[in-house]
């Protein structure tokens, strides 16, 4: 991955085709932002056309605006398109679903499969008794990383005063 962000802006491009690139770029990152279901509505309605060509450049058309003629999906499953195995599934990608999955097993097919060689797995076994972690336990941390949880009603009074 790092190798292809890398290779996205060629020595040989434009200023004006750099900068197609980079408003691409803000348009998957929008897009992804949407993923995530952490947008609020009344921003994804006024992004919505962005969010929408940022799908169809993950899909295939961020391909026409790189140097090395690659997208997403050449190496990620989105959605319908692209294949499960190659790199992690980003369908839903940072979304609570998709992270509490992630770090339950990132050895998944959907993520890295059998080249996982360094993400450990907090929750990999049918049998609760055998993994790290419970699933309130994952629900807890990813909320905290996505910074959507809430402190109780004293806690806040008391950081107040």
């Amino acid at each position: 991955m790092v190798d292809f962000v890398s290779g996205m802006e060629g020595e040989e491009m434009s200023e004006e085709q750099k900068d197609a690139l980079l408003e691409a770029i803000v348009k998957i990152n929008r897009m992804f932002w949407a993923e995530s279901d952490l947008m609020p509505a009344h921003i994804r309605e006024q992004l919505n056309e962005q969010i929408e060509e940022g799908k169809q450049l993950v899909t295939g058309g961020l391909s026409e605006s790189t140097d090395n003629a690659m997208s997403c999906t050449d190496c990620h499953k989105f959605h319908d398109t692209g294949d499960i195995g190659l790199a992690p599934d980003l369908t839903g990608y940072m979304s609570r679903q998709w992270m509490i999955d992630f770090i339950r097993n990132p050895a998944d097919e959907r993520f890295y499969g059998e080249n996982n060689d360094r993400m450990p797995a907090f929750a990999p076994h049918d049998d609760p008794r055998l993994n790290q972690l419970d699933d309130k336990s994952l629900g807890l941390i990813v909320d905290w990383l996505r910074g959507d949880w809430r402190r109780s009603a004293p806690a806040a009074d008391a950081a107040t005063k």
